[in-house]
């Protein structure tokens, strides 16, 4: 099913005016909808639940219908694991420290004249490749929940939701 055609939503004065307030007469006349609209999913898909009827009163924004999406819910999972990760980040953290304290020690040992200035300068390289792959790894964090920012918006395109308040005219789709 490429496009699933499946709620048509109305407004009627009916449900805008409380009965309470207002003692409505019985006549004997047609009711046209205030707004209606057709749904349908931004992406091509398999109706996998319809969770309307015709004539049943929803609200907005409540799931009416759900395209099948197996593959989103996983790449959903997925994206929560990997993004939940923070190993990378731990593991550069202590490197970065240890690059650190080194690179004071052999600072220390240069101004004393006992260490070489190539060992000061391998000392420091090393300590400025570990600033940068700390960076890497928290720029690695970030794009990780970018990716599950992804995948939730992608899984979220397999719901059709009802877009105002109003009554179910007609069912054009069946799973």
């Amino acid at each position: 099913v490429s496009k699933a055609n499946l709620f048509t939503g109305a407004l009627s004065l009916a449900v805008a005016i409380p009965s309470s307030t207002l003692a409505i007469p019985a006549v004997d006349c047609v009711i046209n909808p205030y707004r209606e609209t057709d749904l349908s999913s931004p992406v091509a898909g398999v109706l996998q639940d319809v969770l309307v009827e015709k004539s049943q009163q929803v609200s907005s924004g409540q799931i009416v219908a759900r395209l099948e999406a197996s593959v989103e819910t996983a790449a959903l999972t997925l994206a929560e694991v990997r993004s939940a990760l923070v190993s990378d980040v731990a593991e550069q953290e202590v490197n970065l420290e240890y690059d650190t304290r080194r690179k004071a020690r052999i600072d220390s040992l240069f101004e004393r004249q006992t260490a070489s200035r190539e060992v000061k300068d391998e000392v420091e390289r090393e300590a400025r490749l570990a600033e940068v792959r700390l960076q890497q790894a928290r720029d690695l964090k970030r794009t990780r929940e970018l990716e599950l920012t992804r995948a939730q918006a992608q899984l979220d395109q397999k719901t059709m939701r009802a877009p105002f308040d109003g009554i179910v005219l007609q069912r054009f789709k069946t799973p």
